[in-house]
């Protein structure tokens, strides 16, 4: 979307908000407020700069459907 993430260590938020996310634990509130604290205060140039990084790394964080229907199938992942 362009915009810098928060995400938690939840099933595949990390890989989906990539490099530049910003990662809380999950039930934490309190470390995403802490998320949400860091987001409000990044400078111009950082949150360009994440947002942009983020948008550009995820086809690299992510894999193909195809991987995740191997694993549910229990084929072997390569």
């Amino acid at each position: 979307m362009g915009v810098p993430a928060i995400v938690t260590r939840d099933g595949g938020l990390p890989e989906a908000g990539g490099q530049e996310a910003l990662i809380a634990e999950p039930g934490d509130v309190a470390d995403l407020a802490r998320c949400m604290k860091q987001a409000t205060q990044m400078s111009d140039d950082e949150y360009a700069r994440r947002a942009l990084t983020g948008q550009k790394t995820l086809s690299s964080f992510l894999k193909p459907m195809s991987f995740y229907r191997n694993a549910y199938a229990g084929k072997q992942l390569a």
